[in-house]
């Protein structure tokens, strides 16, 4: 699954609530702040691996059709872009292949981890 990122708000499981932060509302920034401290807590313990699975913007519009173009591209920019620099190890895989070779080669770096 996807890991808690804070460096592209309202993105990719990224912070939705950080506009609230200066907002009137104490109600408001109240939640910007119990929001904020999942993502503090999830930077300070980051996982041992991440597994970015790169996929072209043809092939992942083929799988979602339903999506824009420009859409699939600006969210293979957005993975190329975040870093995970306190992570113990970063593998990218083609996820442009089939399913379950793309399934297989996620298991062969998670055994290599345990």
């Amino acid at each position: 699954d996807r890991y808690p990122q804070h460096q592209i708000m309202g993105f990719t499981d990224g912070p939705l609530l950080h506009r609230w932060q200066d907002s009137r509302s104490w109600w408001l920034r109240r939640l910007a702040r119990w929001e904020a401290a999942t993502y503090a807590w999830a930077q300070a313990h980051p996982p041992d691996l991440v597994l970015k699975l790169r996929v072209s913007p043809a092939v992942a519009l083929g799988r979602k059709p339903e999506m824009r173009l420009e859409d699939v591209a600006r969210r293979a920019r957005a993975i190329a872009d975040l870093h995970f620099t306190a992570t113990g190890r970063v593998v990218v895989l083609d996820a442009d292949r089939a399913g379950d070779d793309v399934l297989l080669a996620c298991t062969r770096e998670i055994w290599k981890e345990l």
